[in-house]
């Protein structure tokens, strides 16, 4: 026959349903612990991401190479190529006047103390004004400061490849001793332009 057991409920063990209930607790404590953790982190997180992004940033613009910048003798570079003429010019002219000549001797060279042939007056674009431009010039006998008043050729038009370009229209030179001269222009030489 059978045992009567065997097809019955299952006997029960003791403490059974404190298992459970240990488990159930394990999960929940566990599942607590995780959303503390989570939230604290972004907390922390919210609190500190200003300081680290700036950081961050700070650290970038250092490392970052300085920006191309067009350099400043661009524009003068310009300005300078327009103005030559007028500077060769006023300095052959000025070379071969007798006042000049008999002030600082011969030969007459320009001192150029810079890597620039002269200075100009005015800054920016070169327009179809007047310009004035300043150099300085030696000989054996002393040193004198040649101011030339220049314009642009009557027919030329306003470009650095005309072949016209400024021409001088006042010269004047400026010795040691605060004395000075006017020298005459090659167009003052020659009477007016047609």
């Amino acid at each position: 026959m059978s045992n009567p057991r065997q097809f019955g409920p299952p006997p029960q063990q003791p403490g059974g349903g404190h298992v459970v209930l240990i488990v159930l607790l394990s999960v929940g404590l566990a599942s607590m612990f995780c959303c503390v953790g989570a939230c604290g982190g972004l907390s922390l997180v919210n609190y500190r991401a200003p300081q680290a992004f700036a950081k961050v940033t700070t650290s970038i613009q250092q490392q970052m190479p300085a920006p191309l910048v067009a350099p400043n003798w661009a524009d003068d570079w310009i300005a300078m190529e327009m103005l030559a003429r007028a500077y060769t010019t006023s300095l052959d002219t000025v070379a071969a006047d007798k006042q000049v000549i008999e002030r600082l001797g011969q030969p007459i060279e320009p001192e150029n103390e810079s890597d620039q042939l002269f200075r100009r007056e005015r800054k920016g674009n070169v327009t179809a004004e007047d310009e004035t431009i300043e150099y300085d010039i030696q000989g054996p006998q002393g040193k004198a400061v040649v101011r030339v008043v220049s314009n642009m050729a009557a027919r030329a038009p306003v470009s650095p490849y005309s072949p016209e370009g400024f021409r001088p229209k006042k010269i004047t030179v400026k010795f040691s001793d605060d004395s000075e001269i006017e020298v005459k222009s090659p167009n003052q030489e020659n009477g007016p332009e047609p």
